[in-house]
């Protein structure tokens, strides 16, 4: 009986003992994937200078990690100096970085600089990085001096919406901003003469606003 009640005993110890291995074996690969999902990106902050040399211009973009040292630099094609600057850089979001150039919208790795996509369909010069705005999903609001007003382009870039004008005695628009969950665009000239108007636009249709 008491030899029983001993194998009974050390059975049981046995049985315990694995199932805690087995539970410290599952909690140790959900830390390892919880790192994995959470690693901060090596690239901190990006650069993005504009250079002007022989008529030409052209921008370096510059990656730098938390200690200021350069991750990875590349240049845009030349463009001839005109009255709208041909590069402007529009910012970054999440694991990408967005800019103007020679008309298109282009989208690179973060991380690696590598071109994810170019947008054709905007053809158009912002009068500065203020002219465009990138919302909480990585959407692109960008608008053009000369046109278009308003263009919109998401993460993988795919135009949502192309809006050449919205009204021909509305026009240079330069800045593009969020105020109470709606796009204001503000131009330097509006009907009556105006020096300045401002429209404010419905994220959600992309039409004006009442």
């Amino acid at each position: 009986m008491k030899y029983k009640l001993l194998c009974l005993l050390l059975a049981l110890m046995l049985l315990l003992s694995a199932c805690a291995d087995s539970s410290s074996h599952r909690r140790h690969r959900k830390d390892d994937d919880d790192e994995e999902t959470t690693a901060p990106m090596l690239v901190q902050t990006i650069e993005f200078e504009r250079v002007y040399a022989d008529s030409e211009e052209y921008a370096v973009i510059t990656a730098l990690d938390a200690d200021g040292e350069t991750i990875w630099q590349q240049e845009t094609d030349c463009y001839a100096v005109a009255q709208l600057n041909s590069v402007t850089e529009i910012g970054m979001w999440n694991d990408r970085f967005y800019y103007t150039e020679g008309g298109k919208i282009v989208a690179l790795n973060r991380e690696t600089g590598e071109m994810l996509w170019e947008n054709e369909d905007f053809s158009g010069y912002p009068a500065g990085k203020d002219a465009c705005l990138i919302l909480d999903d990585g959407t692109i609001v960008a608008t053009g001096f000369f046109s278009p007003d308003l263009a919109v382009v998401d993460k993988d870039g795919e135009t949502l919406k192309y809006l050449a004008t919205f009204d021909e005695d509305i026009y240079w628009p330069y800045e593009v901003k969020m105020e109470d969950c709606m796009v204001v665009i503000t131009f330097e000239h509006g009907p009556d003469e105006s020096e300045e108007f401002k429209l404010t636009v419905d994220p959600e249709t992309w039409e004006v606003a009442e």
